[in-house]
């Protein structure tokens, strides 16, 4: 796997652009790279374009993906939108990720379709106002 990372200073996000296969250990080595660009702008917003790669990882390692971001330093109420291939056939993969972070507190993830442009402006609107309640994944 290789991947991008870079700040998007008018966006005030972190992209991070990955292609070919995606397996854990790459996996660990990204997200901390991530962290520390994010914490060197004070950035809370990510971008993570999985358009290009395949996920290697398994369910266990899914599941565990939400404390591998806190444990970097990536802070929980960060927004974090991931654009895949529309009728991708690991949208699955994705949406328990989603589902994951939901149920970790870090409820600000969203998955696209292929859309970039989609993906910006949901990183771009305010995020909803915190009310106790938490809505579906």
């Amino acid at each position: 796997m290789s991947w991008e990372i870079r700040y998007l200073e008018r966006e005030r996000t972190v992209l991070v652009k990955t292609s070919g296969p995606q397996d854990m250990a790459m996996a660990r080595q990204m997200v901390n790279e991530a962290a520390d660009l994010a914490a060197r702008f004070g950035a809370k917003r990510f971008l993570k374009d999985d358009r290009d790669s395949v996920l290697q990882l398994t369910p266990v390692e899914i599941y565990g993906f939400p404390n591998l971001l806190l444990e970097a330093g990536i802070p929980r109420d960060c927004r974090i939108a991931v654009i895949i291939n529309a009728g991708s056939l690991q949208a699955s993969d994705f949406q328990f990720f989603k589902t994951r972070m939901y149920n970790e507190g870090m409820s600000d993830v969203r998955i696209f379709d292929s859309s970039e442009k989609q993906a910006l402006e949901w990183l771009m609107e305010p995020p909803p106002p915190k009310t106790g309640l938490r809505p579906p994944p």
